[in-house]
């Protein structure tokens, strides 16, 4: 069994899950796991209006899920840690299993 973390660790957890718990963060994170990109192009990418975008990305950073730098007059913006692309293949791929189970239990019933 594995040690409970301290208090400080467990808080540090929460809010880097909750940084990654919005739809339009999500899409951020996606677009950026394709590469490094400025605020227009993620604004394009995942269809935000340039505020609310610009405001995902500050939790993000603040979470500790993005980097960002300047680059010229733009800013650049990164995943900040690699073992994201693991977390979000580890996540996407359960999620995939459980509804094509879902699917074939409703196909099946429907055939009934």
């Amino acid at each position: 069994m594995h040690a409970l973390p301290p208090e400080e660790a467990l808080v540090m957890i929460a809010h880097y899950f909750v940084a990654l718990a919005d739809p339009m963060r999500i899409k951020i994170v996606h677009a950026l796991m394709a590469g490094d990109q400025n605020v227009t192009t993620l604004v394009k990418v995942t269809g935000g209006m340039q505020s609310n975008v610009s405001r995902h990305l500050s939790k993000l950073l603040l979470a500790g899920v993005l980097n960002r730098r300047r680059q010229g007059t733009q800013v650049i913006y990164s995943i900040a840690d690699p073992s994201l692309y693991d977390l979000c293949e580890q996540v996407c791929g359960s999620l995939e299993k459980r509804f094509t189970k879902k699917a074939k239990v409703i196909s099946e019933a429907a055939r009934r």
